[in-house]
């Protein structure tokens, strides 16, 4: 859920979306008495709110009078992810790496500490239990996070906070050790992810960036380590970085084309 803030907020406002956020986490239908005791609020306000989502086609409750999340939230996703024209530019990359590497592509942007899935392409080994479009994950520990990451490391270090989450017994949980692995991504041009968000799962990305180098999203191969690919590391990280620099010089045109 979106952190705390100093900043005003309208309270009903906020306790809406904290109870849409939460019906579309549990991905199930739940009672008015759950979601407020979850929630920390009142049964009244929260059945109240509740009505108002059901009205406006974001919540729906069926004959137990159990509530859950309609598609709503996916369209409006939708919309904003079709809404990002690196998506459309990216397609045809997006493909090709796949199809030269036989692994899944993804395609991210970062949303604070975390990246958020726009896109994803299955490839030839399909990654178990991996995000799918809409997905979230930390920025410390998946590939096209850490590219995110290298790439506009002095502006993010200050928001990352030790102990970093352990997903993993190879996630990276200090800042030292972050730091070290920054290095290492700014020197090969690509980031990589070894088994640290997911068991036996091993991703490679590098970022998408402006003329000014400025990060815009960031694109990522990820597969199981027992079938990681017939290619060498290096090799997919070179292909990976030819196709975010790829995706790049077609953004830089369409930019400068349509401003």
């Amino acid at each position: 859920m979106t952190p705390t803030s100093t900043i005003n907020r309208d309270k009903t406002l906020t306790k809406g979306i904290m109870i849409a956020e939460y019906l579309v986490d549990v991905g199930a239908p739940k009672g008015v008495t759950e979601i407020a005791r979850n929630l920390k609020l009142s049964k009244s306000n929260t059945f109240r709110i509740l009505q108002t989502l059901v009205d406006m086609g974001y919540v729906k409750h069926d004959q137990s009078r159990l509530y859950s999340a309609t598609a709503r939230f996916w369209q409006i996703g939708c919309r904003w992810a079709d809404s990002l024209d690196v998506r459309s530019q990216a397609a045809s990359d997006m493909l090709l790496l796949s199809r030269s590497t036989d692994a899944s592509v993804y395609l991210a942007v970062r949303e604070g500490i975390n990246v958020v899935y726009i896109d994803k392409l299955e490839g030839r080994i399909p990654v178990p239990s991996w995000n799918s479009v809409g997905g979230i994950a930390p920025i410390h520990c998946v590939a096209v996070g850490k590219a995110l990451l290298a790439a506009d490391f002095d502006n993010i270090r200050g928001m990352i906070v030790e102990p970093l989450p352990r997903y993993t017994t190879q996630t990276l949980t200090t800042l030292a050790e972050l730091e070290r692995d920054v290095f290492g991504t700014q020197k090969r041009g690509y980031a990589r992810d070894r088994c640290e968000f997911r068991e036996q799962t091993l991703s490679v990305a590098a970022a998408i960036t402006d003329r000014q180098g400025n990060s815009i999203a960031a694109i990522g191969v990820s597969t199981p380590a027992k079938q990681f690919s017939n290619l060498t590391e290096s090799e997919i990280g070179r292909l990976t970085v030819n196709a975010a620099r790829s995706i790049a010089a077609k953004l830089t045109v369409n930019f400068v084309g349509n401003p």
